[in-house]
């Protein structure tokens, strides 16, 4: 350091020390800074990634027979009990209609041999009895008589989805009579990005929002993870993935649509006992270098520390600071180093 360099930091020196103790004897007061101890918090890590959010499933009944429909006792949306009914059918108009759908079978197969009285001994001999009152799975006992007329009646529990049902209609034999989708139990697949495929963990907490349930959100766990990597597309861009199973184990919104879209937030590890500041106490100094100002015995110290995870007002600081320690709460630009200060603890 040359001569002019030490006599210049020797005047500043000086300059600090005589307005401090100008401070001191002219207005009896040193600087007053607000200090803080420095939290200890435990700090998770999460994993983020987008999905898809499954109901339990769909139940659709069939019928082999047109069954000539009366009336409905449900709508789409309508959550059912599995035995309520669904709707109720003509059994006379839809067995009057099923003997000309045998006549015409019958009449195209072996006309003119055959007249229009036939017996039920030649409809079963054609393979014909088990064409009427039966649907698909055998689930027979499902089309019964009551006092109202013959009825159709919900096999499962769940919310009405598809009713392809209309009065004085006949049903089609090649559509659904009505599905229930099973809202009990949901599920959601999760795409990850194969970058964090190690921190997965069977198990892990996942939290899962979306716009399907905006002021509400499900908490689940990882059930499993693929042992292989697919591909993603978005456009002309893909990314290599890996898929989750997320086992939902809340009650779910029954509006929440199946196959909607959704964000999931996975709990990958925790770290117990870390310290975080503010950030209004992080300073940078010329060279890039974090650091905090340390309140000791009515002096500030510089301390360089190493941060880590950021938060929403703080961050970890992984080395450089001790638990127990003060710091400055907001450092402004008239407190410098070797100030002579007042800690006042911040509330």
């Amino acid at each position: 350091m040359s001569r002019t360099a030490k006599v210049v930091s020797i005047l500043i020196a000086a300059t600090i020390i005589l307005a401090q103790i100008y401070n001191l004897t002219v207005y009896g007061k040193v600087e007053q800074v607000d200090v803080i101890k420095p939290a200890m918090t435990s700090v998770y890590e999460y994993v983020t990634c987008s999905g898809t959010i499954y109901d339990g499933g769909e139940y659709a009944v069939y019928s082999q027979t047109p069954l000539y429909i009366t009336s409905l006792e449900v709508s789409p949306g309508d959550t059912v009990n599995a035995g309520d009914i669904i709707a109720y059918y003509d059994s006379g108009l839809t067995f009057e209609n099923y003997i000309r759908n045998a006549q015409t079978i019958v009449s195209e197969a072996f006309a003119p041999q055959v007249t229009d009285n036939y017996s039920s001994e030649v409809i079963d001999s054609l393979g014909l009895g088990q064409y009427f009152n039966t649907v698909s799975d055998t689930h027979i006992s499902y089309f019964e008589y009551s006092e109202n007329g013959s009825a159709i009646y919900a096999e499962s529990a769940g919310v009405v989805d598809k009713l392809n049902l209309s009065p004085g209609e006949y049903t089609q034999i090649n559509q659904p009579l009505y599905s229930v989708r099973d809202k009990s139990s949901f599920y959601a697949v999760g795409t990850v990005d194969e970058s964090n495929y190690s921190k997965l963990v069977k198990g892990q907490k996942v939290t899962i929002t979306g716009a399907a349930f905006p002021n509400d959100k499900a908490e689940g766990y990882i059930e499993s993870i693929s042992t292989s990597v697919s591909k993603q597309f978005s456009g002309t861009t893909s990314d290599s993935v890996v898929e989750c199973i997320i086992r939902i184990d809340q009650p779910v919104d029954s509006n929440v649509p199946s196959g909607a879209s959704v964000d999931m937030k996975i709990e990958v590890d925790c770290h117990d006992n870390s310290i975080t500041v503010p950030y209004t106490s992080v300073l940078q100094d010329e060279k890039n270098n974090e650091y905090v100002l340390v309140y000791n015995n009515g002096t500030l110290e510089k301390r360089i520390i190493e941060t880590d995870t950021e938060l929403s007002t703080s961050v970890v600081v992984k080395s450089g600071l001790k638990s127990g320690e003060y710091i400055v709460l907001s450092p402004s630009e008239y407190i410098s180093v070797n100030t002579a200060v007042k800690a006042v603890l911040a509330q």
